[in-house]
């Protein structure tokens, strides 16, 4: 994660905390390490699929916060499970990143690069499509 402080970074976790609690569940815990260009987020005790796209979407698009003057950078890794409706099994137990592609203008979308294929995950339909633009934002680096 970049462009947020650590304050900023708990404020906007709470935030998304409380509008997913229902589907996060009370066992929903957030740690951070600050390294040189980014601060380190870790969920020891998991999340449902969904709410990790959501969550990467939500710290690149807070609601209450000015982005207008920021350079978000909000990268997701994570080990893929059966669970996240895989488009394709084999993809169950490899790693991924997930990431909001550069020029996004529909703010309802997650990419997601396995290996080195990209997928468009969209909220709307939470259905893996193959891109072939894979629109990697300046400062994601996999």
């Amino acid at each position: 994660m970049q462009g947020w402080t650590e304050a900023e970074l708990k404020e906007i976790l709470k935030k998304f905390q409380t509008k997913y609690a229902d589907r996060l569940g009370s066992n929903f815990l957030a740690t951070m390490q600050t390294e040189p260009k980014h601060v380190r987020l870790r969920f020891p005790n998991d999340m449902p699929p969904e709410e990790f796209g959501f969550l990467v979407n939500y710290l690149q698009y807070p609601e209450d916060f000015d982005l207008a003057s920021r350079d978000i950078v909000a990268l997701g890794r994570v080990t893929l499970g059966r669970d996240f409706n895989l488009p394709d099994e084999k993809l169950a137990g490899q790693k991924a990143h997930f990431y909001i592609p550069s020029n996004d203008e529909d703010c309802d979308v997650v990419y997601v690069r396995v290996g080195d294929r990209t997928f468009e995950n969209s909220f709307a339909s939470w259905h893996w499509k193959v891109v072939t633009d894979n629109r990697v934002p300046r400062g994601v680096e996999f």
